[in-house]
């Protein structure tokens, strides 16, 4: 991979971050102002304008965005040309040539005698139970005494220091090129 691949997977995968935090703008303000309107409860509301909003940019995005660089509208052709060098490098840096020919049960049975699959799997594992916490911020915070529209706004600040964390850290990952330790971090 290339040194700045770091970056680029964390722009993404910030994402993850920056949309919670957005989505609680936007259910702190959903739930304060049109609660009862029209007869429907704010989480109704709520629920029926993430739905319209996820709806209409699915079908947008799909005429917006492209499939590959080599076929994009928005690159100019010098820009085409060096998108696809780049992704052809990246491929073969990382195809390595294989030195066993193993069958299929003796690649499963490598792979279970691996120890670092045992510490991925734990890692994965970690990194799952803490995120099925984060879906109940909002239910917590509510349980402390802060109400459903606080607590929503309170989810904010939580979401945007991960955002800014995760673009730290790989901004220190494509400085140093060390992946292993700095995902292992990010995991734990």
């Amino acid at each position: 991979m290339t040194n700045f691949s770091g970056k680029r997977f964390c722009i993404f995968y910030t994402s993850g971050c920056v949309a919670p935090a957005l989505g609680g703008i936007m259910a702190g303000a959903v739930i304060s102002r049109l609660e009862g309107a029209r007869g429907i409860p704010g989480w109704r509301w709520l629920l029926l304008i993430e739905g319209v909003v996820t709806v209409a940019c699915g079908f947008g995005l799909y005429f917006v965005l492209p499939d590959y660089p080599r076929n994009s509208k928005m690159l100019t052709p010098e820009q085409r040309l060096l998108g696809h060098v780049r992704i052809m490098h990246d491929q073969s840096a990382s195809v390595q040539p294989e030195e066993d020919n193993l069958t299929p049960f003796q690649a499963v049975a490598a792979t279970l005698k691996d120890g670092r699959t045992w510490l991925f799997l734990a890692l994965y594992t970690c990194n799952i139970l803490g995120l099925t916490i984060s879906y109940f911020i909002p239910t917590m915070l509510k349980g402390l005494g802060y109400t459903s529209v606080t607590a929503q706004w309170m989810t904010v600040p939580i979401w945007a220091c991960g955002a800014v964390f995760q673009l730290f850290w790989s901004w220190t990952s494509d400085k140093t090129q060390d992946r292993r330790w700095h995902i292992t971090g990010l995991l734990s």
